[in-house]
Formats: structure tokens, C-alpha cells, sequence
């Protein structure tokens, strides 16, 4: 995995973890990497900062505290991921002038043309396809 890539996990833990009300030590009590341990306040950080992530059981703690399941802390909403991907893929099969269109709408009337184009990137170029079908 990229170490720059996020896939959410930290933000989520930290949003739960403060709507719970709890500091990053309380939070880490009795989730230590081995049962009966406190994992440290520079552990839960780093959880949050997604350095390394807690083990299993772990987790389980973790969950059972912020009152969460462990599917919305590793994969977030996936039902607004899946429509999100979904929507992203019909803006793709759109026309430029369509994309264009669509922007224009959502941004309002008072939204130039050159306003729209500096904020919505081309769309991806289709390969010209021959009366054979071929390119």
C-alpha cells in the first residue's frame, strides 16, 4: 500500500473516538497488543494518523467502546461509496458538452462558460472506432 494513501480508517477512529468524548488514553486502555495491556496514547495517534493499524482483537475493543462496527471503521459508508462510483461512471460516459451542461447546472445561471471548463477536466477521449469496430 502507498504510505501516502488513506483509505479513512484514522479519520473515522478520531471522529468516533471524539464524539465518543473520549481522550486517546482512555481510549487505549486495555487495548494493548497483548490482553490485559494499555495500547498508549501515541498508539492511538498513530491509529488516527494511520501509521500502523490495531490488530483484530484490538479492534474488536476499539468497537465495542465507540459503540461502532469495525466494517464502517475500515470501509466507511459503502453505500454512498458504491453511489458515488456509480454516478462517477455515468459523468464519465457523458460527452464534454454534456459534462459541461451538468456542471453549469449544478454551479448556477451566474456561472460562466470559461468559469465551468476551469473547474470540470475534459472528458476522457474515446478511441474513433472504424465501420469494422475496430480502432
Amino acid at each position: 500500500m502507498d504510505k501516502n494513501a488513506s483509505f479513512g480508517f484514522g479519520v473515522r477512529l478520531k471522529e468516533a473516538r471524539q464524539a465518543a468524548r473520549l481522550s486517546g488514553s482512555e481510549l487505549g486502555r486495555g487495548a494493548g497488543d497483548k490482553p490485559g495491556k494499555d495500547a498508549s496514547k501515541q498508539s492511538v495517534a498513530d491509529w488516527e494518523a494511520e501509521r500502523h493499524y490495531p490488530k483484530a482483537d484490538q479492534l474488536r475493543l476499539i468497537c465495542l467502546k465507540l459503540n461502532i462496527s469495525a466494517d464502517y471503521l475500515i470501509f466507511g459508508d459503502i453505500k454512498k461509496d458504491a453511489e458515488l462510483i456509480k454516478a462517477a461512471s455515468v459523468v464519465q460516459a457523458l460527452t464534454e458538452e454534456q459534462r459541461k451542461q451538468l456542471l453549469s447546472m449544478m454551479l448556477g445561471p451566474a456561472v460562466s462558460d470559461g468559469h465551468v471548463e476551469k473547474h470540470f477536466p475534459p472528458a476522457p477521449q474515446q478511441p474513433a472506432v472504424t465501420k469494422k469496430g475496430k480502432v
